[in-house]
């Protein structure tokens, strides 16, 4: 319960950057993430959210926070037990954006992530936590589809480090970025 007032609080934050700041973009959409297991099973696929802000610095440079979720679902039998499985992991990171040009950025940005995982078969049931540091090197596009509004897609490289290994998972995003101000230093 603690984790979802974090959360909740740091998305607030997020978008409160876009209140304070002179341009930027303040965004949310769809995520797929691809999830490295280690080995323990093959590559998850999650479906999620992502949101986050951006504040220019100037027309070339952006400070940035993204917050991301991703969940996976299952249900399964062994013989007449069925097995319920929840898999969660939040990611929150920070970091510089660089604007290449009107429609493309690149980010490198670094924070933590959080997994809650959890199993359920005849009435037994366990469960498990964990926070671990992340990072997201990658970047988007942002395409202008109204003088306030572009459709935004990302591309991340996303590893993060959960019991001691490197997981290298990938995730991938599209949704609607606002677009307020002008950046500084851009011709008016």
């Amino acid at each position: 319960m603690r984790f979802k007032i974090v959360i909740v609080l740091a998305i607030l934050l997020v978008f409160s950057f876009s209140a304070l700041a002179q341009s930027g973009t303040a965004y949310v959409g769809y995520s797929y993430t691809n999830i490295d297991t280690n080995g323990a099973t093959d590559r998850l696929n999650m479906n999620g959210w992502e949101t986050g802000s951006s504040i220019n610095l100037n027309k070339m440079f952006a400070a940035e926070g993204v917050i991301a979720g991703a969940y996976r679902n299952n249900a399964f039998s062994f013989g007449e037990t069925g097995v319920k499985t929840n898999l969660s992991v939040y990611t929150y990171e920070f970091g510089p954006r660089v604007n290449l040009g009107p429609f493309a950025f690149a980010h490198f940005l670094m924070g933590g992530a959080h997994l809650s995982a959890s199993a359920s078969a005849s009435g037994a049931s366990a469960s498990t936590s964990q926070n671990s540091f992340a990072m997201s090197i990658g970047g988007g596009t942002q395409i202008k589809v109204a003088p306030h509004f572009a459709v935004r897609t990302t591309f991340d490289y996303v590893p993060t480090y959960f019991v001691s290994n490197t997981q290298n998972n990938v995730r991938i995003g599209v949704g609607l970025a606002y677009l307020f101000g002008q950046p500084r230093g851009a011709r008016k």
